[in-house]
This record gives C-alpha cells, structure tokens and sequence, in this order.
C-alpha cells in the first residue's frame, strides 16, 4: 500500500470517527487542535486505524505527543507495513 492510499484511508477514518467530512481534513490537520478529538477519541481511532490496516499500536501511541497530525499518523502506519 503506497503512502498516500495510507493518508487516504487516514483521513477518511479520522473524518468518520469524529463525524467531519472528507473535505475538512488534511495531511496538516492536527486531530486535537484542528479537528477536536478528545481522549474518548483517541480510543476510537486507535481500534479503527489497527482494524483497518492490521497492526496493533500501545494505546498511549496516540497521544497529542506523539500522533496529533494525520501526517505523523500516516508516517507511523506506513513505518508498520513497510518495515
């Protein structure tokens, strides 16, 4: 899967699990400042980014301090699948 089907699908996950469209989410867009995620949805990305593209990440992986741009987001999954 190339990087940017990767960001596609991240962005469609992030968009759904926090109810925005497609439109309002973009490689820059920070998930807690930008786009409102709360840690509730931490929980709910996480388990829908694992689902979907069968990796398993320490629940604390997605923190503001670590995963908060879908950018870094998509970094870390393509490091997973193409490592």
């Amino acid at each position: 899967m190339s990087k940017e089907e990767i960001e596609k699908k991240v962005i469609e996950i992030v968009a759904d699990d926090l109810c925005l469209d497609v439109s309002e989410v973009s490689s820059d867009s920070d998930i807690y400042e930008d786009l409102g995620a709360d840690s509730l949805d931490d929980v709910e990305i996480l388990l829908s980014l694992e689902a979907e593209f069968g990796i398993s990440a320490p629940d604390d992986e997605l923190s503001r301090q670590k995963l908060s741009t879908i950018s870094a987001i998509t970094d870390f999954i393509d490091n997973h699948l193409n490592s």
